[in-house]
């Protein structure tokens, strides 16, 4: 299936809206600037209750929902060879969100970043055809997600796993 750049946008804005109304019971939601969102930044999160901030990046990911893997975008366009988000993201932390599931996964960019040459020997890289482009991605199962990059957590229906200190759980005693 080729992804046209519209229906992509529009389905984006909807996953945007879906996680700036799940997060923001914990955090002050600010929007960037266009510069900023190039960086791939896409909001700016402030916790509520703490005085951690962080740069975010917003991502969703419907196939992940059938097939129990989350889509990590190695190579943005494959003709030039320009690096994905997962190399290139400006953000401190990716959300991705499994929106029938209504599961969330906050993920320190500098932790998938670790992980990431070693789970290219591992998982599969598959192509994703665009409207005059392809971008490849890394097919690493939820799970391992979960457990390799624990620092921020899974969020599910008001519920928080996580598995490091630095974690967010403070969040859902407000």
């Amino acid at each position: 299936m080729v992804h046209k750049f519209a229906d992509s946008k529009r389905e984006g804005d909807k996953g945007e809206e879906q996680q700036d109304a799940f997060y923001r019971k914990w955090f002050h939601i600010d929007p960037v600037d266009l510069p900023t969102d190039k960086k791939g930044i896409d909001r700016r999160f402030r916790a509520r209750h703490c005085p951690y901030e962080w740069n975010v990046q917003y991502k969703l990911d419907r196939r992940a929902q059938s097939s129990g893997n989350l889509a990590i975008e190695v190579v943005s366009v494959t003709t030039s060879g320009k690096a994905g988000w997962a190399i290139l993201c400006g953000a401190d932390v990716i959300s991705v969100v499994l929106p029938e599931h209504k599961k969330y996964y906050l993920l320190s960019v500098t932790l998938l970043r670790m992980w990431v040459p070693a789970w290219l020997l591992k998982y599969p890289i598959r192509p994703s055809p665009n409207d005059g482009y392809e971008t490849m991605n890394l097919l690493v199962p939820c799970k391992i997600i979960a457990v390799s990059t624990p620092c921020l957590g899974v969020f599910e229906e008001g519920v928080v796993r996580t598995d490091h200190q630095m974690n967010m759980a403070w969040a859902m005693e407000a």
